[in-house]
């Protein structure tokens, strides 16, 4: 049991310390409806990924655990990309510029899928 609690730390610690608020989150993804010049495509891009590998990384953690999907309940067959776009979508609102906290990237997130895929059954 020892052994699986720190397999566990040392897979979550890379998260940890690369936690993103709601808000750099929701700057990250912002570049995907932006129109960069030239000079800043590299910029772009580089937050593009930033945000794809933060959103895809936040979606594996309850794969981490033996319930699927801890808080909430995406429909079989939910494809990376709508979850991708779900969470894109939620982001966008006002009142994720005001999470500014560490980690509360990740709240948002998970906040995306329970408002879009709520759990029927209580847990």
């Amino acid at each position: 049991m020892k052994l699986a609690r720190l397999l566990l730390i040392a897979l979550l610690f890379p998260i940890a310390t690369q936690a993103k608020t709601g808000a750099q989150l929701r700057d990250d993804c912002a570049a995907f409806d932006e129109q960069p010049n030239s000079a800043s495509i590299s910029s772009n891009m580089m937050r593009m990924s930033e945000c794809l590998g933060y959103i895809h990384g936040v979606l594996d953690v309850p794969n981490l655990y033996i319930v699927r999907g801890a808080d909430y309940c995406a429909p079989d067959g939910t494809t990376r990309d709508a979850a991708l776009n779900v969470a894109r979508e939620y982001i966008r609102r006002p009142e994720v510029a005001k999470m500014t906290w560490a980690g509360s990237g990740s709240q948002a997130v998970i906040n995306a899928m329970m408002t879009k895929w709520p759990c029927k059954d209580t847990r």
